[in-house]
């Protein structure tokens, strides 16, 4: 009996279900009912970070759900459409889980509405330090 193996990058895959929860918490479906729209039109109406949702949306179109007509323009397909159910957008708004994984969902929700962090990497890459960024020397070996 042959052994096929199961693609574990695709089981392990994070980004689609946290991008599904951004988009119904943020309404991307209900705004692009109308038409397409360009995407830092789209994140200035929903409050959201434009670089952040356009990876947001970008990684969604890849997977079959919103399309890009143009680029930097986004649009509702059939698939974006099922996210329009209200049982769906109560399974997966990240603002209305009341359950023990709500809040780093919550947290989710916030870097796509404000943008990344500043990490240390990036301030280091910056030229910028400071007491908090500069690492301490690693402890002696005896």
């Amino acid at each position: 009996m042959p052994h096929e193996s199961a693609d574990l990058w695709a089981l392990s895959d994070l980004a689609t279900p946290w991008s599904l929860h951004v988009a119904v918490t943020l309404r991307i479906a209900e705004h692009l009912q109308a038409g397409p729209r360009p995407v830092r039109e789209l994140a200035a109406t929903v409050g959201a970070d434009a670089e952040s949702l356009e990876r947001v949306l970008r990684h969604l179109v890849g997977r079959g759900v919103f399309t890009e007509p143009r680029a930097g323009a986004f649009a509702a397909n059939d698939a974006a459409r099922g996210l329009l159910d209200p049982g769906v957008r109560l399974a997966l708004d990240l603002d209305a889980l009341r359950r023990p994984h709500g809040r780093p969902g919550r947290a989710c929700s916030r870097c796509a509405r404000a943008g990344p962090p500043t990490t240390r990497s990036s301030a280091a890459r910056s030229g910028t330090t400071s007491t908090r960024t500069r690492r301490s020397p690693p402890p002696s070996t005896r």
